[in-house]
């Protein structure tokens, strides 16, 4: 983050946001793709008793 900003210069708070919102954006799908496979071995292991 800080070799972002200091790259971008006078534009950090740009990076700042772009960089914010993409690491929300990262972790919002690591979740889903959690849940996802959660769900499916829950369910295969469900089905296999």
């Amino acid at each position: 983050m800080v070799t972002a900003g200091y790259l971008a210069g006078r534009s950090y708070a740009q990076v700042e946001a772009t960089l914010g919102r993409d690491a929300a954006l990262v972790v919002a799908a690591t979740v889903v793709v959690g849940v996802l496979v959660w769900s499916i071995r829950k369910h295969r292991a469900e089905a296999e008793q």
